[in-house]
């Protein structure tokens, strides 16, 4: 077999060393001085320590010294006396630093001395990430005090610190390491927090939302997969009724909710902040587990997100008046649906719903509507263009990161009035503790004053924001679409519809399994997103669309040597620039046969932004062979890349490969564009076939023969051929796709078929002189009811 995939011996675990950095999450500098307060008993001022200069050597001590000499009676007896000092010098944090410093030089073992040590430092008096490292090796009893046997970590401070104090410092730490993407660490410490206080949800939620991000083998993201399931059972078995069958009823008996405990609020930093972020993980990284049931995954966190918080669910009163008026969404559709593929014609009317003698009223949000994002650069060629005269659309940008501005077209008067953008921010201050969801009862306020008839969510796995909001049913009928494409995990009661594309997913009933919501499907010969060109033509020069920078000569007169001087111009260039945790291990593998059948292959890949990810690249490589001899020095890393030599780069590359399981939709749109070949191999998911889709649209089944592979041998193999140019193959290739990549852009049948798919599952008709005379007779008074809503 082409393919040799690595495993682990059995039993045998990888350490690797694995470096910190500082914080970037507000919520724990913020909060860190509680873990001070929490050993000391009080608040001190902050102070500035930045001429401390010996910030590692209490560390040093504890990995490396032998246990102290005992010098007779009175050196306990001052080692003690110092440490007794320390604990009542809580008016001078540095007096206290200073001493806790001499108790350690005299015992560098000293189990308390180490564990105060460590709280000032995370606390900000001192480097916080020796702060945690010496927490770290406290709790795990690996370096510190004198326990010869630890069953489980931290234990062993039960009596001497207390089990709070174990769950708050592993609970801090835990969580702080998943912000750092170390999976291994933020489990362990995770765990340890679950053992002190097994009966803490947020601690229990943490653990089971836990999945490694960022997987080194094959069997790693097997095993993390395994875990959040089981652990994810484990805790909605703790609810008394987990199902979401009959979500109304518990919203009103509150029965099957394991609600925070309030306490924690003061006990446990980050927690006040924003208890669903520090409390619930992320669920982003799921779409890239392409064997996965995501749909299953995706389903059990929404259960468990709102049995710790009940508040989110929530059914607007306009909403119930609405239904109970049978003004409802479409049935939904069976087994044999197509996904809507078949759409009643734009103006005519169903006798299924009630007509109305207004536009339909469209709510578009999103928590990514900003410039220069990915969610706006896919989705405001149609949302721009839609028929004025047949939509009432307002945008609602949900800026959960205030540091991204709205984009440009929100802010065009002439384009989008002001009036018709509600721009959702979280005071921080205000939204703490029990009160952290006062912005989403305002903005629940402000979206149900609209009075929509359709509310739609560009994305919502991306936004804490957007998730939350999506979980409150605030118009007759809610759809999500692909800005991430992946499932919300919400129940169709709630979120109807999620809205895709026939060319980039399987056929309908095996696809339609991938999604808690009814999947619609835009048609598949058909283009999904109006697209502008990302090349323009400026003073005769190519320019990036993107950063209004020329790339042209950097292609004609620098080349390759000018564009990248550390990576030999010669041989040929295999160029993946995919984000590198869109990649999981199994495409280390495409990368060692490709080395393997060109001997003149050169792989040219993104680096990771940090050196914990870093690592696992090189040792997922290693695992397929790619440190061998024989490949030394053609794996290149490749940093960030202005947008213009980003273009430069796919145009000098030989051939480009699509990321696995999880490819390219702008990227893939880009190298088409320059009349560059993209090898991809489709996964199950929406993520992994744009490219697929892209090609379907272009219609040439030589291109696809070329270019789209059916397993990993074929990946490789036609990888190889258009790298070798096989028989004139890319170069025949290559022309295919300049001849036929004009029909991805300024095309106007996106724009047709979203207004259909609007019609299509909005609750009401807009009522035309087409309608006959009967139907006004039929509905007689309700109609003038209708038309008032």
């Amino acid at each position: 077999m082409l393919l040799h995939y690595a495993t682990e011996k059995n039993g045998k675990e990888r350490k690797h060393k694995r470096d910190r950095y500082s914080f970037y999450s507000v919520n724990f500098v913020v909060a860190a001085t509680c873990l001070f307060v929490l050993s000391c008993g009080t608040s001190f001022d902050h102070v500035d320590y930045g001429q401390l200069q010996d910030g590692m050597f209490h560390f040093a001590f504890v990995s490396a010294q032998p246990p102290p000499k005992r010098r007779g009676g009175d050196f306990s007896g001052r080692i003690e006396k110092l440490a007794k000092r320390a604990r009542e010098s809580r008016a001078n944090p540095q007096e206290t630093l200073n001493l806790w410093k001499e108790v350690l030089s005299l015992d560098p073992r000293h189990l308390e001395g180490n564990y105060q040590l460590g709280i000032m430092y995370f606390s900000g008096y001192g480097p916080q990430m020796e702060g945690l490292k010496v927490l770290g090796k406290v709790l795990e009893g690996s370096e510190v005090g004198h326990v010869d046997e630890v069953r489980i970590p931290g234990v062993h401070l039960y009596d001497t610190i207390g089990r709070e104090k174990v769950f708050t410092i592993s609970n801090c730490i835990g969580r702080w390491n998943w912000q750092m993407r170390d999976y291994t660490e933020a489990r362990k410490f995770i765990e340890i927090s679950v053992v002190a206080k097994p009966d803490d949800n947020c601690a229990a939620a943490m653990q089971a939302t836990l999945i490694d991000n960022f997987p080194e083998t094959v069997q790693d993201a097997d095993k993390s997969l395994r875990l959040y399931h089981e652990e994810m059972d484990k805790f909605l078995e703790r609810t008394v009724n987990p199902q979401t069958q009959h979500l109304q009823e518990q919203e009103q008996q509150n029965e099957g909710f394991l609600p925070i405990d309030p306490s924690i609020y003061s006990s446990l930093p980050g927690v006040n902040e924003d208890p669903f972020v520090h409390c619930v993980l992320q669920m982003f990284h799921h779409s890239f587990y392409y064997r996965a049931d995501v749909r299953s995954s995706a389903a059990k966190q929404f259960q468990l997100v709102v049995s710790l918080f009940p508040d989110l669910l929530y059914t607007s009163p306009m909403v119930t008046r609405r239904n109970l008026m049978n003004i409802l969404p479409p049935s939904t559709p069976n087994d044999n649906d197509d996904g809507g593929k078949e759409r009643n014609n734009i103006m005519t009317s169903s006798k299924s719903k009630p007509c109305v003698r207004r536009k339909i009223r469209l709510g578009i949000v999103s928590g990514f509507l900003s410039e220069g994002s990915s969610v706006t650069a896919d989705f405001q060629g149609v949302i721009r263009r839609l028929d004025k005269n047949i939509f009432d659309i307002w945008f609602i940008y949900l800026r959960e990161r205030v540091e991204l501005e709205p984009a440009k077209f929100l802010l065009d008067q002439n384009e989008v009035p002001s009036d018709r953008v509600l721009l959702i921010t979280r005071n921080v201050k205000e939204n703490v503790g029990e009160n952290a969801h006062m912005w989403l009862k305002e903005t629940r306020t402000r979206i149900v004053k609209l009075n929509l008839d359709i509310l739609f969510y560009l994305d919502c796995t991306m936004s804490s924001h957007a998730q939350r909001l999506a979980m409150s049913k605030l118009a007759p009928v809610q759809a999500l679409s692909h800005g991430h494409p992946m499932t919300s995990g919400i129940p169709s009661q709630i979120m109807d519809y999620y809205i895709s594309w026939a060319a980039a997913e399987l056929p309908y009933a095996e696809s339609s399994k991938h999604y808690t919501e009814t999947l619609k499907l835009l048609p598949g010969d058909t283009l999904h997103q109006y697209y502008e060109p990302r090349v323009v033509v400026i003073d005769h020069e190519r320019h990036s669309a993107t950063d209004r920078m020329p790339f042209g000569k950097l292609v004609s007169e620098g080349g390759r040597q000018s564009l990248l001087p550390n990576v030999p111009s010669s041989g040929n260039w295999y160029l993946c620039m995919q984000k590198p945790f869109k990649l999981h291990p199994e495409f280390s593998y495409f990368v060692a046969e490709i080395l393997r059948a060109d001997p003149f292959a050169r792989i040219l890949l993104h680096d990771a932004d940090i050196p914990q990810n870093q690592g696992i690249v090189r040792r997922r490589l290693e695992n397929a062979g790619v440190n061998s001899m024989n490949f030394k020095g053609r794996v290149h890393f490749i940093l960030v890349q202005p947008h213009h030599r980003l273009l430069a780069l796919y145009e000098l590359s030989t051939v480009i490969l699509d990321g696995y399981p999880a490819g390219g939709c702008t990227t893939t749109r880009e190298v088409l564009e320059l009349g560059k070949a993209i090898i991809t191999l489709p996964a199950n998911f929406l993520g992994s076939r744009w490219t697929l889709g892209y090609y379907n649209i272009l219609n040439d089944t030589k291109i696809n023969d070329a270019v789209v592979a059916k397993n990993e041998l074929e990946y490789v193999r036609l990888a190889v051929a258009l790298g070798t140019n096989s028989n004139n193959i890319r170069t025949d290739t290559e022309k295919r796709i300049r001849d036929n990549v004009h029909k991805l852009f300024h095309r106007d049948e996106p724009i047709q078929e979203w207004t259909k798919m609007f019609l299509d599952i909005s609750p009401v008709c807009i009522h035309s002189d087409n309608d006959t005379k009967k139907n006004d007779e039929d509905t007689g008074n309700k109609g003038n009811r209708h038309n008032e809503l």
